[in-house]
């Protein structure tokens, strides 16, 4: 009857369905406005779309278990009390009731904005000697709880798959002597929330189901996070010293960056290795975002780089990374170290003390594309692949031709907001 953030709940009932697929568990959303009515006619809101319930997240590894008649799912963040209910394909199940409280804190989220987003890449400039094939795979914008809506609106030309582990697969076929351009094309309508945490501090205990699959892949170290390297235990020894309190740790993370580190508004020139930020204590947003989650992996508490854009007060959108650290009892919580450490940026409303305010807080003009690294495996033998660094997603391949010796150029243009409601 009463759980908190991130609990396991046991739903018993019959006709649920022996495998998943589709189906999910909704639980009502803890938004302000969850009990609003959208009108079709005025905004880009699917009729599906409702702001009332947020779905359990796949990708937090919340469903542990699923049969005809028993269902295992945690609480997922955003979660509010009120009804519980199952839809599946073949239809809803009536109401359960569910109280969502924490003794480790709360959590809000407030001031929807919904942006129409467009995606573009081209392709040009085929020099070849034999027919070939050129796969893109674009990223799409995450759904989330601070991020519910990521709807496809338009993709030209029609995919091969239109999401697969959140990306868009489309493919362009070229023959010998073709100079055709190609253009890929995808609008979105994204809706996201400013989320405001409040942490009890001293109610944060150390993880204990270390046995959760969410705990395993959030911790370990990886081609993008290397949280095993000997001067980011080092660091992250030194910086949290003897204390055991994942929320103090990460604060104590995050303040060491801000108080030692230069924050830059470009990349480091030369430089590849996010690390090196450890030793000449220099480095853009990115640096921050990746080496911040490495040390707080360090520490043992689970935490995810998040990639995507920063829209400011004039609809432009940057490239921007972010990071979340998951507390027990309690969920995701945001950080963004590069505007606590003052980026330059444009807010809509501008957060009097941003260095306070992005510890735990994150505005709506933040669009997420990918939560940690997506190792994503070519599609042809022997193919030849692209590899996009620094920029709005963590994925390893890009760009994927079926033959080694094709040469060709590519532009992927920066995404675009074309509205805003």
């Amino acid at each position: 009857a009463t759980a908190s953030f991130g609990a396991l709940v046991v739903i018993t009932g019959s006709n649920f369905g022996t495998i998943r697929n589709n189906a999910k568990v909704l639980f009502a959303a803890n938004r302000d406005d969850a009990t609003a009515t959208l009108a079709a006619s005025q905004t880009p809101f699917p009729d599906s779309f409702d702001l009332a319930y947020i779905a359990a997240d796949e990708s937090n590894y919340d469903y542990e278990y699923w049969s005809d008649t028993e269902i295992h799912v945690r609480v997922p963040d955003g979660a509010a009390t009120g009804n519980v209910y199952v839809k599946t394909n073949r239809g809803d199940s009536n109401y359960g009731q569910l109280t969502v409280q924490s003794s480790v804190g709360s959590r809000s989220y407030t001031e929807r904005k919904t942006y129409v987003l467009q995606v573009t890449a081209d392709v040009q400039n085929v020099d070849i000697k034999n027919p070939v094939s050129v796969m893109f795979r674009l990223p799409r914008p995450l759904v989330t709880s601070q991020q519910p809506l990521a709807e496809l609106t338009e993709c030209t030309p029609q995919p091969i798959f239109a999401n697969y582990r959140n990306m868009i697969i489309s493919q362009a076929d070229f023959e010998k002597g073709s100079s055709r351009k190609q253009r890929f094309t995808q609008n979105f309508v994204v809706s996201t929330y400013s989320l405001h945490t409040d942490v009890h501090e001293r109610a944060v205990k150390p993880f204990s189901e270390k046995s959760r699959v969410l705990y395993t892949e959030a911790t370990r170290a990886d081609t993008l996070i290397k949280s095993t390297d000997e001067r980011v235990v080092q660091q992250a020894q030194d910086i949290v010293k003897k204390t055991s309190n994942p929320y103090t740790q990460a604060k104590r993370v995050y303040e060491y960056l801000l108080d030692s580190c230069e924050l830059t508004a470009e990349p480091v020139k030369q430089r590849d290795e996010p690390l090196a930020l450890l030793t000449d204590l220099r480095g853009d947003a990115y640096d921050f975002a990746i080496v911040y989650t490495a040390l707080v992996r360090a520490c043992g508490i689970p935490a995810l780089p998040v990639s995507g854009v920063l829209v400011d007060a004039d609809l432009k959108a940057a490239n921007h990374w972010w990071c979340e650290v998951y507390i027990e009892n309690f969920g995701w919580l945001p950080v963004d170290p590069a505007l606590g450490a003052g980026l330059a940026y444009k807010a809509f409303k501008p957060q009097e003390d941003a260095r306070a305010f992005y510890f735990g807080n994150l505005d709506s003009q933040h669009i997420a594309f990918s939560r940690g690294w997506n190792e994503v495996k070519p599609s042809f033998i022997n193919s030849k692949t692209v590899y996009r660094p620094h920029t709005y997603a963590f994925q390893s391949i890009w760009e994927e031709s079926n033959s080694g010796t094709v040469n060709y150029s590519s532009l992927w243009n920066a995404p675009m907001v074309l509205g805003i409601y």
